[in-house]
């Protein structure tokens, strides 16, 4: 016996008082006190009613306070275990600790209500095991009522009665018994105890025929102290630890949990990131039922486990960064989830539930120990801090916690954030709403459906948008092509003889519509004087009628009085032949022309004394000296950059701007203005760029989603040298939002900046080249939403990021657009063809009356003479028949005349004969 305590106390290492999860777990709590040793500052801290914050009280309760004897008091502890189900009138909590001469004690601290509200220590009980060989590997731990408290190590174990004080300290080889005949050592690493002393042990099990450590499930029946035994014992792991498995570390250590509603315990082996599930049945015969390993190897997954409740579970990923808060992740699972791939239902720390790290290390913390009670949580950071987090009610979340961190901290509920809600008690983040439903403020513990009739509805939004007000506009209109027909004359004659019927305004102007009018009138005219052949009494009219249109006549130079008829048919063409040409002259350039001018000219909305070219020019290419101007005022213009974030309920205050440079170097500013539309739950950020070239990185820090952004960029208008050259008003607006999504917390929108020139020719070639300039966004997106990733990896990894970002990296391109617009015909031009237009209706006019005389005459002449000679009368007009073989009109009224006195003749001898 000598030899094994010289042994002992050879082999164990020195004291860590630094380390909150040397030996064992340091924190442990129930429905009515929390207990955490902080053995850097020899004390422990006594959290009374943990998870009402409302009468929480912080205590001490100081080590050199609790004594052994009269000449021993608690120096460190190895570990705390306290009961599950003590009621508030026996609470006690037990833990393996060390005095100054390093004795070694088995210790029950009795605690009680002080005047202060305070709990404190009533009385102890301390066994003492340093006679014994008691390595650090023992494992302490309570029966869920406070009536024992275990100790159980690699040689021996140790109990005490709190009800019966009585203690027993008993040679584990004797209660493990046989181990299949071989050579067996057995190393606890984790317990757990059922209400009826039945005791969960996981460790490794030395087999000495094979050299090997394999991890092992024992169960010891302690219904009867004096007669325990083991009922099983059971292979959860062939993994073989070496002989590492000997010691106490991060590296070997296991975790236990217990649900006795369910039966199920939960073994968590950190080494080979897996956490096993067993079911017993009424004899604590335990079998494995599941084994979950984690998608991510290496983490230490499973240091700590606990069974939340009959739906989800817990485990420790050890060394799972969660950036910039901890280097350690809790993760929580369905316990219904049968896939092979688990993924969490939500993870912590997480962007609703952070903790400063102002006073940690100036490295993220380490979650070390993770303890519960129910759907409650316990966390030891390795700073030295505790932190609790009360499961919240529906509709809220455990979210809020100083802002310094002391020793122990509870978090405190707070409604839920907007977008998000939650049903059921949990100490987790509120969950964000499904696509087309939305929350409607915070503290919500449903999501309520979008109506979705003219609004837009995103998800995480709180309410629903006006699509109206979140429209996209800009100014990349397509430059006009060139018209089909670009020669004047073709224009002339198109639109001269084109008879337009869409609209009485449109035949008020057209001038086929009043020739043809004129041409019904010559006609009548026509008749009419044919018709004062019949009446000699009129024949002076008929005379002066004659008389008058021969002024007219411009074929035969006063000759025909037809002609005067056919003369003023082409006066009203020429008349509104010059109309046109004169409003077709104004009808430049397009961008001073207007809709109704064009229409009052031909009733053609596309109609403009204009034809266009576009090129695509090289931006390093050396300007013209009257062109250089344009592309300086263009790089000068002062531009605006705004960011709407849109269905977010980020405030300003958490919004910051930076500016990227090279190599990954960024500027902060402050230099822009926030607003927030509460109404519409729309942050609007703003700022002036100090140049075109530039990254600019925006950063939404806190928890909240945004639905959607949408990037406007404006500047002013400038002019130079009387108008000469002008550089338009930019104004554009474009929206993004994903399909029933949030927003990529990493979003980057590449902007093209293009600049248009557009050059504008002179009506005259004396005049001035006038420019024009406008800069051309050109918005591409990489990604707007994570959805992916969240289906890839799990819906928790939307609840981890610290932020939105927002990168917008603006470039101008390498080439810029040039416009050219110059008229289809200048002024002389119009001229020149309207008096040629003019001289060829006078020449086909005379063409059709030689055409009337040379071929039409005849012919009526040679149908008298053939079939009408017989029945011919004179006719009491005789004096006009000597000129009629010279005129055309002339001919054309006797061929009429003599067919109707053929024709009278022709019906007199009819009616004779019948």
């Amino acid at each position: 016996m000598m030899n094994c305590i010289r042994m002992y106390l050879t082999q164990r290492p020195p004291t860590n008082y630094r380390e909150y999860d040397s030996y064992g777990p340091l924190l442990a709590m129930n429905e009515h006190v929390a207990i955490f040793a902080q053995n850097d500052k020899a004390r422990f801290l006594l959290v009374k009613k943990p998870y009402n914050s409302s009468s929480m009280w912080n205590c001490t309760l100081d080590y050199v306070r609790i004594k052994h004897s009269s000449t021993s008091m608690t120096y460190f502890v190895y570990s705390v275990a306290i009961g599950a189900k003590q009621n508030s009138s026996h609470l006690a909590f037990a833990f393996m600790d060390e005095d100054f001469s390093r004795r070694v004690f088995l210790t029950v601290v009795f605690l009680e209500d002080s005047s202060t509200g305070c709990l404190v220590q009533n009385r102890s009980l301390a066994l003492d095991l340093t006679e014994y060989p008691v390595f650090e590997d023992s494992v302490v731990a309570m029966d869920p009522y406070g009536t024992r408290a275990y100790s159980i190590g690699n040689f021996n174990g140790s109990c005490i009665d709190l009800v019966t004080k009585e203690t027993w300290v008993f040679d584990t080889k004797l209660v493990y018994g046989e181990w299949n005949g071989n050579i067996f050592e057995y190393y606890p690493k984790a317990i757990t105890i059922s209400k009826d002393h039945q005791i969960f042990l996981v460790g490794q099990l030395y087999m000495g025929m094979l050299n090997e450590f394999h991890t092992y499930l024992v169960v010891l029946n302690f219904r009867e102290l004096r007669n325990a035994t083991k009922s099983l014992h059971l292979e959860v792991s062939t993994f073989n630890y070496g002989v590492g498995g000997t010691d106490i570390n991060r590296v070997t250590t296991m975790s236990i949990a217990l649900d006795e509603s369910s039966r199920t315990v939960l073994v968590g082996i950190p080494r080979i990131d897996t956490v096993i599930f067993l079911a017993y049945d009424e004899s604590y015969y335990p079998k494995i039922t599941e084994k979950h390993v984690s998608e991510q190897l290496g983490i230490g997954f499973g240091k700590s486990v606990a069974l939340l409740d009959e739906y989800t579970y817990a485990a420790l990923a050890y060394v799972k960064p969660t950036l910039p808060w901890s280097r350690s992740q809790i993760q929580v699972y369905s316990r219904k989830d049968v896939q092979q791939h688990k993924l969490p239902l939500f993870a912590y720390p997480n962007n609703q539930q952070t903790f400063p790290v102002g006073n940690t290390k100036l490295v993220p913390p380490t979650i070390l120990t993770l303890v519960s009670w129910q759907e409650h949580i316990g966390l030891v950071l390795d700073v030295g801090i505790a932190l609790i987090l009360p499961a919240s009610p529906p509709g809220r979340c455990s979210s809020n916690i100083q802002d310094v961190l002391f020793n122990i901290s509870t978090y405190t509920s707070a409604p839920c954030i907007p977008g998000t809600a939650r049903n059921t008690t949990s100490f987790g983040p509120c969950l964000l709403c499904p696509s087309n439903m939305k929350s409607n403020g915070s503290g919500a513990m449903e999501c309520h459906p979008c109506q979705m009739n003219n609004s837009l509805c995103l998800r995480g939004s709180v309410y629903e948008i006006n699509k109206n007000k979140l429209s996209n506009y800009d100014q990349a209109e397509p430059y006009p092509d060139s018209p089909d027909i670009t020669e004047f004359d073709d224009i002339l004659l198109h639109n001269i003889f084109l008879f337009r019927t869409t609209s009485p305004s449109c035949l008020a102007i057209s001038p086929l519509f009043w020739a043809t009018l004129t041409i019904a009138l010559s006609f009548i005219i026509l008749i009419v004087m044919i018709i004062l052949t019949y009446f000699p009494e009129y024949k002076n009219y008929r005379i002066l009628l004659k008389t008058i249109f021969k002024r007219f006549d411009l074929l035969k130079e006063g000759e025909l009085w037809l002609g005067g008829l056919v003369s003023i048919i082409i006066i009203v063409l020429i008349i509104f032949t010059c109309r046109f040409s004169n409003m077709f002259l104004n009808l430049y350039p397009i961008e001073t022309t207007s809709h109704d001018a064009r229409m009052a000219v031909s009733c053609d909305s596309s109609l403009f004394n204009a034809k266009f070219i576009t090129s695509l020019q090289l931006l390093s290419i050396h300007k013209h000296e009257q062109e250089q101007p344009i592309f300086d005022i263009l790089d000068q213009q002062h531009i605006t950059l705004t960011v709407h974030f849109i269905g977010t309920a980020h405030p300003c205050t958490s919004v910051s701007m930076q500016q990227n440079m090279d190599r990954g170097q960024s500027i902060s500013s402050t230099d822009f203005n926030c607003s927030f539309d509460n109404e519409n739950f729309i942050l609007s950020v703003s700022t002036l760029l100090p140049q075109h070239r530039i990254s600019v990185e925006f950063n939404l820090k806190g928890p909240y989603f945004v639905g959607g952004f949408r990037l406007c960029l404006s500047g002013p208008s400038k002019r130079r040298d009387e108008n000469k050259y002008i550089v338009q008003e930019l104004d554009f607006c474009q929206m993004f939002s994903p399909f029933n999504e949030t927003l990529t917390v990493n979003a980057l929108v590449n902007i093209k900046m293009t600049k248009t020139i557009n050059r504008t020719m002179g009506m005259s070639l004396n005049d001035d080249l006038m420019f024009g300039g406008l800069w051309l966004p050109k918005l591409s997106v990489t990604t707007l939403s994570d959805a992916l990733v969240y289906i890839e990896n799990g819906e928790y990894l939307r609840y981890l990021p610290e932020r939105t970002r927002l990168i917008i990296d603006i470039s101008e391109s390498d080439f810029f657009v040039q416009n050219t617009q110059e008229p289809i015909a200048r002024r002389n031009e119009i001229i020149f063809h309207t008096v040629l237009f003019s001289m060829l209706c006078l020449g086909l006019f005379g063409l059709l009356f030689l055409v009337v005389k040379l071929l039409i005459v005849p012919l009526v002449k040679f149908i008298q003479e053939r079939y009408f000679a017989g029945g011919m009368g004179s006719s009491d007009n005789g004096e006009d028949y000597d000129i009629i073989d010279k005129v055309v009109e002339e001919e054309v009224e006797k061929a009429i005349r003599n067919l109707k006195q053929r024709y009278d003749s022709y019906i007199t001898e009819e009616i004779t004969y019948f």
